[in-house]
């Protein structure tokens, strides 16, 4: 989801700069065509002569790379510190929370190994609070017979 919204972001203030930058380039019909008199030589060539709205436009697209870079390396560092809180909860058998930062987990772009951790960890707690539940199940039903034998 965030990085939907990164790349929206980018691809908006691509066009955004692009727009700008051809704006700066249109053709003024009006104009009169200058006489050779009028035309100053230039020392240079113009083919060598930078290009501002390019420049604009690759030192826009340089920048908002760097912006998703750091922010992909944000959500990374987020993602990795919520998987060590969830590896110790799951060492701390506390099944309910583990189970929910692992379901706030599921919402983010993972990388491989991280996504192979919560699914190992995902398992653990499935297993353990199935566990739980048929434990308590037989409990139940061992108190329920006690109870009807005791009659």
């Amino acid at each position: 989801m965030i990085m939907k919204t990164i790349a929206k972001i980018l691809t908006v203030g691509i066009a955004a700069t692009a727009l700008l930058a051809l704006a700066g380039c249109s053709d003024d019909h009006s104009a009169s065509v200058p006489t050779e008199k009028q035309i100053q030589p230039t020392s240079g060539n113009a083919a060598n002569a930078p290009v501002p709205a390019a420049d604009a436009l690759k030192q826009a697209a340089g920048q908002a790379q760097t912006a998703a870079s750091k922010l992909a390396s944000e959500v990374d560092a987020k993602a990795q510190g919520m998987i060590e809180t969830a590896k110790k909860l799951v060492a701390d058998s506390n099944w309910t929370q583990a189970m929910d930062i692992l379901q706030q987990l599921k919402n983010l772009k993972l990388t491989p190994e991280q996504q192979s951790i919560i699914d190992s960890l995902t398992k653990q707690v499935q297993t353990h609070v199935m566990k739980a539940a048929t434990d308590k199940a037989a409990g139940d039903a061992t108190k329920s017979l006690n109870t009807l034998l005791k009659k």
